[in-house]
């Protein structure tokens, strides 16, 4: 996901516009299961063009890349907790891996595209990762389960940093002129060596701290180098009590920064929550949906935190106005959908989050 596509799925209106959502996985045997997931809600897609009057000879053309996708093996090797798809009118297909799957994934034909599938997508918590050995040094940036590599001025190992050090040259410095007896006037080699150690983690910190990341840093390594470093660099810092890793594997470096990832959203979320409740109860926030689309309509929401698996709201749709069903119709709309779409395209923040929000769906914060 990134702002060009969600831009395109905002602003495209159309006909039949098919949006699917299904739950995957990177690997064992449930990736074939994926793939029967797709091949199953194609099957009800067709199903619903049939009934909106779709021929059968357009129908296929409209889900023919759709459709390919179910061939392709490479590309469910690569899929995270969801997948959505989403195709146009011309049969334009997008897919889009969703590192966070919500357990109300409705496909539908409509004239817009159902967009909940994607919105943890458009700003998810990113924490930037460095692993940080005597051999190696990276740093990466995790998004749930996605680990990629940061570009960063880093230097590549201790060695780097310490290359002109000669303590072979520098001990026999030390030594009397006989070479009997060391005369080491302070210089122990132990000592040479912490300081050979703080000149490699300052450059590693002045490196990060050049990159002006504005998230707290997660590092992983060597623990006694680990601890020594949160004593020079100054930032908001976060680690495991067991950071140790040895070398780059990346899967390793997934599975030890994760809890951490994991705890630090859970502590923001509950911030969040906390701060949409607050508002609620002072009256400055809203958590019923047609009050709430009547103030994104107008520009006077600020931000919606919504509840990740919270239950549509049905609603017939006639140009703006929207009717509320007691049960999904043939095309209905679902209205805390259209709220989403509608705060984000006015400027509004739209922050999905884990837990219930105080037995409320959403609440939609107001600008004051």
């Amino acid at each position: 996901m990134d702002s060009e596509l969600f831009e395109w799925l905002v602003s495209n209106g159309g006909r039949h516009l098919i949006s699917i959502g299904i739950p995957t996985h990177s690997k064992g045997r449930e990736v074939s299961q994926d793939r029967i997931r797709l091949k199953n809600q194609l099957a009800e897609v067709d199903s619903a063009l049939d009934s909106r009057g779709v021929r059968r000879r357009d129908r296929d053309e409209l889900l023919s890349d759709a459709r390919d996708l179910l061939e392709d093996v490479e590309f469910w090797e690569h899929q995270s907790d969801m997948l959505a798809v989403y195709v146009d009118d011309d049969g334009e297909t997008h897919p889009v891996s969703v590192s966070e799957a919500t357990t109300t994934v409705p496909s539908l034909v409509s004239d817009h595209f159902y967009l909940r599938y994607v919105l943890s997508e458009i700003d998810p918590l990113r924490l930037p990762v460095l692993v940080l050995t005597r051999g190696a040094v990276q740093l990466y940036e995790l998004a749930g389960d996605r680990l990629a590599r940061i570009a960063a001025d880093l230097p590549e190992s201790f060695d780097d940093v310490n290359w002109f050090v000669d303590r072979e040259s520098q001990l026999q410095q030390h030594s009397d002129r006989a070479g009997s007896q060391g005369v080491h006037h302070g210089h122990e080699p132990s000592a040479d060596r912490a300081a050979d150690t703080n000149r490699f983690l300052r450059a590693v910190g002045d490196a990060i701290s050049a990159l002006h990341i504005d998230s707290p840093l997660v590092v992983l390594g060597d623990d006694p180098l680990v601890k020594r470093f949160g004593a020079i660099y100054s930032d908001d810092f976060l680690s495991p009590e067991n950071s140790g890793i040895s070398r780059l594997e990346e899967a390793r470096v997934v599975e030890l920064a994760r809890p951490v990832f994991d705890e630090h959203r859970a502590k923001l979320e509950e911030q969040v929550v906390r701060e949409a409740v607050d508002a609620l109860g002072r009256g400055m926030a809203t958590s019923e949906v047609e009050e709430a689309l009547a103030d994104a309509a107008a520009g006077r929401i600020e931000k919606v935190v919504l509840y990740r698996d919270a239950d549509p709201i049905w609603a017939a749709e006639s140009g703006n106005d929207l009717t509320p069903q007691d049960e999904r119709g043939h095309d209905s709309v679902d209205m805390i959908d259209r709220l989403a779409v509608r705060a984000l395209t006015t400027g509004a923040k739209v922050t999905v989050v884990s837990t219930p929000i105080a037995g409320q769906q959403f609440v939609a914060v107001r600008r004051f």
